[in-house]
């Protein structure tokens, strides 16, 4: 017997047993599901990022330590020995081991508005503290580059650079300094993203050490502030720009897209 169109349509109809979308409690479940995930992503990499800033931190608290140690040791600042590749062990025939700007002053050569160089005594101070083996993360054959002679932090892309600074209310020897104040001289080290440069941050400069990483270094070692005390916060003032810090010490923590630089002044 024949079927009416009137069943068959009934027919199709009919909702097929199982076919189901779902319901609201099953999407509730999905989406509280999906946002544990991210909430567990974001704490994982929000971990990660305070690891590295805390071995940053420890990097150069540990370049302090060195720097201490190789001058107990020598008598000589690092990077200033002359024929260092007969008081140094391995460091002869290398010519970034053996400055020929030795300024004879007890101190480094330049500052950091003169860009590094084979043959600078602030080129040698990490390579003659790492022959020495108070430091690692150097190689010899790198060239002018993060974990070549200059080393990189252990937050990937910035590095460190060494230089004497003069003093003064913004001296030439810190360009770009933020703060106003009067500067005490003495040695530094500058971490910033910029290895084969004068520490001059420009846009060319690739974003990773922001207001906020640069503010947790600053915690960590120092008094918080941007313009006071051992470590003081660096950008591109030329760019007339919004500042990665304002110059009553606030770094701009909330944005995420400012080039920041530190200079940390060392024990000696």
């Amino acid at each position: 017997m024949r079927k009416g169109k009137s069943e068959i349509f009934s027919f199709l109809k009919s909702p097929v047993k199982g076919d189901h979308g779902f319901t609201l409690v099953e999407l509730a479940v999905v989406m509280i599901t999906i946002g544990v995930l991210i909430v567990g992503i974001l704490k994982g990499q929000e971990i990660i990022t305070n690891g590295k800033v805390t071995a940053t931190a420890a990097q150069i608290r540990g370049y302090d330590t060195a720097a201490i140690a190789f001058m107990d040791l020598y008598n000589e600042m690092p990077g200033t020995i002359r024929a260092a590749g007969r008081k140094l062990p391995n460091c002869a025939g290398i010519p970034a081991c053996e400055p020929t700007q030795i300024a004879d002053n007890g101190r480094l050569d330049t500052g950091f508005d003169v860009a590094p160089e084979i043959g600078h005594e602030r080129t040698a101070y990490f390579l003659h503290m790492a022959k020495a083996g108070f430091i690692g993360g150097i190689d010899e054959d790198g060239g002018m580059v993060f974990s070549g002679l200059f080393p990189e932090a252990e937050l990937k892309g910035v590095g460190f650079h060494a230089g004497y600074v003069e003093g003064g209310i913004e001296p030439d020897q810190m360009p770009a300094v933020i703060s106003d104040k009067v500067m005490s001289s003495g040695h530094y080290l500058a971490l910033h993203s910029s290895a084969t440069s004068a520490d001059v941050i420009s846009a060319d400069d690739s974003i990773v050490l922001t207001p906020n990483l640069a503010a947790r270094i600053d915690l960590k070692l120092d008094d918080g502030s941007a313009v006071t005390g051992r470590i003081l916060a660096f950008g591109d003032r030329a760019a007339g720009e919004t500042q990665c810090a304002s110059v009553n010490g606030t770094f701009a923590e909330s944005n995420n897209d400012l080039l920041c630089g530190l200079y940390i002044r060392t024990p000696r």
